[in-house]
């Protein structure tokens, strides 16, 4: 007989459909479950060379599986296995549990050879077989289907949070795109609001030196009130305090002059050499506002009312012409000069004597004038000398107030003194001009040294001069 070696031959397993494919390559065992049809193929191991033909019988657990009908069954568990070659079984799965791995055995009866050798050693391999139980199967492919579900889900939430976040990711670089734009617009407002501190506090600065400079034109205009409350609305601003502490006696300054009162103001020789410039003193008439007449207190020099001795008016006298002209210019600074104020000087007929001529020319625009008539009476209440004689023919002239004491200057220059009449300080009077003319126009009205009304010729130069004037307050209270 020739030898065949079917010695670890692999057992092939056929599985029907359900069987799945992963076990297909499984050595030596099949998985399954039941209901499936499983083939088991037996082989001869060891010494089947030696035998023709092998019997044997299947050792299996009846309750797993159940034997199929084979050509090459014996009975119901028996096998035959001739002329070396395998045995194949058909077994049908129960369906019924528990599942598990079982072997199938075939355990050999008999073996021998055609002519009736019996042989040892000889074996047929058995096959494994693993049972699956139907409700685990079902459960597994549940669970396959819920990890599919799962699966499924997973993947639509993260193509969800794939969008959700292309989303975000669009947001964030929009939102990097504002908060740089934001940046941009946060550093160009910066710059705007560092450049408006800077004109702000430039602008601070030029309102405190545009209010300290309001302060200086107030107080130079000797509105002192005001000037006083701008500079204390500065708070300090350079020499606000001090210059508020000027105001404050600027005020006390301008209270103290009242009618009655003396101010100095300009200079003008006043000594016998006439090399001196001495401060003129003023008597205060009248007070309006910042603005004051005065009256100089002494006879300051020795002039006619006019140079020739003709008809003339206050208007036409060389002594108008001479006040606002060499006087003035001699007796002022250039600013004390632009602090007298230019009068109208009324020449009408109210400002003469009733038994003079009344009417006194056309009305000037002066900044030196003289007192009229009607001004004498009504600061020195003076009257015509008439007035001062008695019943009897006497005169007493009591009126002293208008009596006027020349400088020695004004001595000098010619002017008359009367040692019988003294002024009410003392020493003796000489007379004194008034713009209102006298009886005729070649007289003009004068203050005799007695304090009466009086007149003389127009080209008398032995009279004083004693100038009037409306000056600014503000000129002579700093």
């Amino acid at each position: 007989m020739k030898r065949t070696y079917l010695s670890l031959f692999m057992a092939v397993v056929l599985l029907v459909s359900l069987v799945p494919a992963g076990a297909r390559g499984a050595v030596g065992c099949v998985y399954c479950r039941p209901g499936d049809t499983i083939y088991a193929v037996f082989t001869l191991t060891e010494d089947s060379e030696r035998a023709d033909g092998v019997m044997g019988r299947l050792s299996y657990p009846l309750d797993i599986f159940s034997v199929l009908p084979s050509a090459d069954l014996i009975g119901l568990d028996g096998i035959n296995i001739l002329n070396r070659r395998p045995a194949v079984i058909a077994f049908q799965v129960n369906r019924f549990t528990p599942p598990g791995e079982y072997t199938i055995e075939a355990n050999v009866a008999e073996a021998m050879d055609a002519d009736g050798t019996r042989h040892e050693n000889v074996r047929i391999e058995p096959v494994r077989v693993v049972v699956e139980s139907a409700s685990a199967k079902e459960e597994a492919a549940a669970e396959k289907a819920r990890l599919e579900q799962l699966l499924t889900e997973i993947e639509a939430a993260l193509t969800e949070a794939e969008t959700a976040r292309t989303e975000a990711e669009a947001e964030r670089t929009e939102l990097q795109d504002q908060n740089a734009s934001l940046q941009n617009q946060n550093a160009s407002l910066q710059n705007q609001n560092d450049s408006l501190q800077k004109q702000l506090e430039a602008l601070t600065a030029e309102k405190k030196e545009t209010e300290y400079r309001l302060a200086e034109a107030l107080y130079a205009s000797g509105d002192y009130e005001e000037a006083k409350a701008q500079y204390q609305n500065l708070n300090g601003y350079r020499d606000a305090e001090s210059k508020a502490k000027s105001c404050e006696e600027a005020i006390a300054a301008r209270k103290a002059i009242q009618p009655g009162t003396y101010v100095a103001f300009g200079r003008y020789p006043q000594t016998a050499e006439g090399n001196d410039q001495t401060p003129i003193e003023w008597l205060v008439l009248e007070v309006q506002g910042n603005k004051a007449l005065l009256l100089s207190r002494y006879g300051l020099d020795a002039k006619p009312y006019n140079e020739k001795g003709v008809d003339i008016t206050w208007e036409k006298s060389t002594l108008r012409g001479w006040l606002n002209g060499e006087f003035l210019k001699k007796a002022f600074s250039s600013t004390e000069q632009k602090a007298i104020l230019t009068t109208n000087v009324d020449n009408s007929r109210s400002q003469g004597y009733s038994e003079y001529i009344t009417s006194g020319g056309n009305n000037t625009q002066d900044k030196i004038f003289l007192l009229s008539y009607a001004e004498a009476h009504q600061y020195f209440a003076v009257e015509h000398y008439s007035y001062y004689q008695d019943s009897t023919g006497k005169y007493n002239f009591t009126n002293v107030s208008s009596r006027v004491r020349p400088t020695a200057y004004a001595i000098k220059n010619g002017v008359i003194v009367n040692r019988n009449y003294q002024t009410a300080e003392g020493g003796s009077a000489g007379w004194w001009w008034l713009r209102s003319l006298g009886r005729t126009r070649r007289n003009a009205a004068d203050i005799s040294s007695d304090g009466s009304l009086s007149y003389g010729g127009v080209n008398d130069d032995r009279g004083c001069v004693r100038p009037a004037l409306w000056v600014n307050l503000d000129a002579i209270s700093h």
